[in-house]
């Protein structure tokens, strides 16, 4: 599941083989499907994911409090969760892990770069153990 703002012209990154991406247009989004609220309500068509990758600056809901709700969301918290941002501040990348992120990520300008750091981190959770989500 990736979130990120909806004015973001970047397209979602494609995911390692046999797994799928799920775009969010923003963190509000995000939790509404993650609840399984309304459209989002049947499992078959919109599955559970297994990694969230999600924007630091998003409109109505930022990341970090994207954060906030999955941390006190039980279910929601240990899924691994990774932060991409324009902004490499301290205190952004300190609250982000306070928070429970597992990674913060600065996002590069040049695009193959981008590609490369998703590909990274697909190719690590795709391998990591974790526990099962239900």
């Amino acid at each position: 599941m990736i979130t990120t703002s909806s004015s973001s012209n970047a397209q979602p990154p494609r995911p390692t083989q046999g797994t799928s991406c799920i775009p969010c247009l923003n963190a509000e989004e995000a939790v509404r499907y993650l609840r399984g609220d309304r459209q989002y309500a049947d499992r078959l068509k919109f599955p559970l994911p297994t990694l969230i990758l999600t924007d630091l600056k998003m409109p109505r809901m930022d990341g970090l409090e994207f954060l906030r709700w999955r941390r006190v969301s039980l279910r929601w918290s240990l899924v691994p969760t990774v932060m991409f941002s324009g902004s490499g501040l301290e205190k952004d990348v300190r609250e982000a892990y306070r928070l429970g992120a597992n990674s913060y990520f600065t996002k590069p300008s040049d695009r193959l770069q981008l590609v490369q750091i998703l590909r990274v981190i697909f190719e690590y959770w795709a391998t990591a153990e974790r526990p099962r989500f239900r």
